[in-house]
C-alpha cells in the first residue's frame, strides 16, 4: 500500500484552487451554522443568501499556500503581516 503524503504549494489567493476551496468551506459553513431558531439574532448565524466570500490578494510580506493529500486539494492557510516585524495566520 503506498503512503498519501501531504504537500503544500504556495499559491495565488484569488486563483482557482484556493477560491474552490474558499467556496466549499462557505456553503459548509451555511449548513452547519444556519439560523433555525427564529428566536436567536440572526447576527449569530451566517446568511444563506449572502455572497460567496472571496480571497483578499496577498499582502506585502505576506503568503498563501493550499495543501494537497495525494492528488486531492485538502487545504488552505495564510500567513500576513501584524507590523513591521511579526506575521500571523
Amino acid at each position: 500500500m503506498s503512503e498519501l503524503r501531504i504537500r503544500i504549494e504556495p499559491t495565488d489567493p484569488q486563483g482557482p484552487q484556493a477560491m474552490s476551496l474558499l467556496r466549499e468551506a462557505a456553503l459548509e459553513a451555511r449548513l452547519l451554522y444556519r439560523r433555525i431558531d427564529v428566536g436567536v439574532p440572526l447576527r449569530q448565524f451566517i446568511d444563506s443568501n449572502a455572497p460567496i466570500p472571496v480571497n483578499p490578494p496577498v499582502p506585502a510580506r505576506g503568503a498563501y499556500f493550499i495543501a494537497f493529500l495525494g492528488n486531492d486539494l485538502v487545504g488552505s492557510g495564510a500567513l500576513r503581516p501584524l507590523d513591521e516585524t511579526i506575521c500571523t495566520d
